[in-house]
């Protein structure tokens, strides 16, 4: 990241700095450049290609670390985390004290959205989420105001962060929302139903789509004016959908919309895209959404996305996570294979899904090492 000799810290603000305490002037300077950043696309630099391959990891904060595990003990809970600012900010950059990652995503969960516009959510032990309630509403004063904790998070944490490190705000998409909506706890062990559902009301998910869609701009757009350089879109389960028009009516259009209305607002922010199991339907989800980076999932053949993709957007992905588990050998061998072909373009390194508990340390050191020096 850099500041723009166009930008001017104005007179008034120079006058006003003899009153303020060494603490608030600081976070005031902080404040108002990453504000010229955000309004202004010539301050904005996606990653840093000159100096080689960026790598991040999808959960790169999580249950790996046991740093993270201490810190979400003192929380109390998994959503008590989410909701302190100070602890996401502290778990957030514990990945970025051990290991060379060229960003952060900031430290939330996509179901938090749901929450807001009025369904219960509590995490159950070795059950994951459950929700209650899909009389849902969106009302943005109350959707921002429970939200803000977010917001703040990652206000804090941009403040913390070293300056040439990006901060990934994110967001579920409104299908892989909906899709929670009516499973009520795990999406995996409800597909059938989910569609069923749909199928049998389209009219009412085609409405709970739209309010979801209102949610998830909005949530992307404060999270861009809070500092977050660039944001991501997971559709954790479009590849549930099969045929092919409705995954163009509830998968690509749905989205589409979305990163329409943001980029209205941030038009110089990227925004990356993750529609995950989707196989060839990635080319025309990429071909009508229009991400500025797609990440590819570890199923997706690397060549096919290169040769079908790259050409429309910054690739990234796709290393299996399970290959983490492994051996050194196995891991210099995927992760080398997907760097030559992928390397062919500008790509970002990254996991084809979120990291696992039980990677070993160790392992993702040596990852990182051979995305860095080869």
């Amino acid at each position: 990241m850099y500041i723009n000799n166009n930008y001017k810290i104005t007179i008034d603000l120079l006058l006003n700095v003899y009153i303020l305490s060494v603490d608030k002037f600081v976070d005031t300077i902080l404040s108002t450049y990453y504000l010229l950043q955000l309004q202004h696309k010539q301050g904005i630099i996606i990653f840093n290609f000159n100096k080689g391959i960026p790598v991040w990891f999808m959960r790169q904060a999580g249950r790996y670390l046991p740093e993270y595990n201490q810190t979400k003990f003192e929380a109390g809970s998994f959503l008590d985390l989410c909701y302190n600012p100070k602890l996401v900010k502290e778990v957030t950059l514990q990945p970025l004290r051990r290991f060379d990652f060229d960003a952060a995503i900031i430290f939330s969960d996509i179901l938090l959205v749901l929450q807001a516009l009025g369904s219960k959510l509590v995490f159950e032990k070795n059950m994951g989420p459950i929700l209650s309630g899909e009389n849902i509403a969106f009302k943005e004063v109350d959707f921002v105001k429970k939200l803000s904790p977010v917001y703040e998070s990652i206000k804090i944490t941009r403040q913390a962060l070293i300056i040439d490190k990006e901060l990934i705000g994110f967001v579920g998409a409104p299908f892989t929302l909906l899709s929670y909506l009516i499973a009520k706890q795990k999406v995996s062990d409800r597909k059938e139903y989910i569609l069923s559902c749909i199928n049998k009301n389209f009219g009412r998910a085609l409405r709970l789509l739209n309010i979801l869609e209102k949610a998830v701009e909005l949530h992307l757009i404060k999270q861009i004016e809070s500092g977050a350089t660039i944001v991501k879109i997971f559709d954790s389960w479009a590849g549930m959908v099969s045929d092919d028009d409705l995954y163009k009516e509830i998968i690509i259009n749905s989205t589409k919309r979305v990163v329409e209305k943001v980029r209205k607002v941030y038009p110089e922010i990227p925004i990356m895209a993750f529609p995950r199991g989707s196989g060839e339907k990635y080319v025309n989800y990429v071909k009508i959404v229009k991400p500025d980076i797609v990440t590819v999932d570890y199923d997706v053949d690397v060549r096919w996305a290169q040769s079908n993709l790259a050409n429309m957007a910054i690739l990234q992905g796709n290393l299996n996570p399970s290959i983490l588990l492994g051996g050194k050998s196995e891991i210099a061998k995927f992760s080398k294979k997907i760097i030559n072909i992928f390397g062919k373009n500008k790509f970002i390194f990254n996991l084809g899904h979120g990291i696992l508990p039980t990677t070993p340390i160790e392992n993702v050191k040596y990852l990182i090492d051979i995305v860095k020096n080869g």
